[in-house]
């Protein structure tokens, strides 16, 4: 879910520490006398105290700018390459072997990119095709802020706006659907990571659509939509093939 978490609280207090230490500087009695005497009648002593001020307010400065930087580089950078943190960020390519409410067979492949960072968790780009007679049919496209991760799943409530083509009409709707994934064991075919689990349409019309996923997560070089669409046309055969095979 897009909600802050620790990083946000660690960062307010390296605000607040900021402000602390500002404060501690400027009711020091001597620096306070030392501004005090920079700002007053001129004396030999009054470089040197003002001086000692701009000094150590540069030096709390430098200290919390460094700290806030660090956190950032923690939560941009190596957090995704701790191990505890479990981070699931990437593309994940899925095919779907479904049946609707008509008992007719669906195959559905797609693609989407969950971004995981130590804040939150959404979807917010996807393109998922009806495949049949190895044809790609755009179907629509979800997003999703409602997601859970766990050590070895992956569960989310989405929004899907598809459109079904039926005697030659385009029909658009919109449903609501949950998803949830199991970390497997196994060999991937372009992914690092194999995934099973089931779909299962919440809210709909005629077109509810249910059944079984089997996804892989692809590889840190695929970096947006465009490559991660071209490995989906390029194997979804294959991709369909394993997903028999794990039935």
């Amino acid at each position: 879910m897009r909600n802050k978490t620790y990083s946000s609280k660690l960062k307010f207090i390296t605000i607040c520490y900021a402000l602390v230490q500002f404060v501690i500087i400027l009711r020091s009695k001597n620096i306070l006398d030392g501004l005090l005497i920079a700002f007053g009648i001129s004396n030999s002593n009054q470089l040197s105290d003002f001086w000692s001020v701009v000094w150590s307010i540069t030096q709390s400065s430098l200290i919390t700018a460094f700290a806030y930087l660090m956190l950032i580089f923690y939560e941009k950078v190596f957090w995704k390459r701790v191990p505890s943190s479990n981070c699931r960020d990437g593309w994940f390519i899925y095919s779907l072997v479904a049946k609707n409410n008509k008992n007719q067979d669906k195959k559905i492949i797609g693609v989407f990119k969950l971004h995981h960072t130590i804040n939150c968790a959404y979807i917010g780009e996807s393109k998922v095709y009806h495949f049949e007679n190895d044809k790609f049919t755009e179907r629509g496209k979800f997003t999703s802020d409602m997601i859970l991760l766990s050590n070895n799943q992956i569960r989310f409530v989405y929004n899907i706006d598809a459109k079904e083509v039926a005697n030659g009409i385009v029909k658009s709707y919109t449903y609501i659907g949950y998803y949830h994934l199991d970390e497997k064991y196994g060999n991937a075919i372009i992914g690092e990571k194999v995934y099973e689990g089931y779909i299962q349409n919440i809210s709909g019309n005629e077109n509810i659509i249910s059944g079984r996923i089997y996804s892989e997560k692809l590889k840190s070089k695929v970096k947006g939509l465009y490559d991660a669409d071209g490995l989906l046309r390029d194997y979804a055969h294959s991709i369909f093939s394993k997903h028999t095979n794990q039935e």
